[in-house]
């Protein structure tokens, strides 16, 4: 029976690059929180025609969104390590 022999990445080698130092993971901190930021400010300020009245739906959402997202964001910064294996 012939088998295919399959390519496994190293095991020395991280699946995802790794930010080195503090220094570097506050810098991405600052700047997906900007991200986030920026899309949530642009979600408010959208006239939407489909939701109309509901606009506090609309704004709910989006900083739900921003919450969300916010979290996730801290959590990954500060456990990131824990996720390579």
């Amino acid at each position: 029976m012939l088998t295919r022999a399959r390519k496994e990445a190293p095991e020395d080698e991280p699946r995802h690059p790794r930010p080195q130092g503090v220094g570097v993971r506050l810098l991405w901190f600052a700047i997906r929180t900007a991200q986030i930021g920026v899309v949530a400010w642009l979600l408010l300020r959208w006239e939407s025609p489909i939701v109309g009245n509901l606009f506090y739906l609309k704004d709910s959402l989006v900083v739900l969104f921003a919450v969300v997202m916010l979290g996730k964001l801290v959590f990954d910064m500060l456990f990131f390590d824990r996720f390579q294996r």
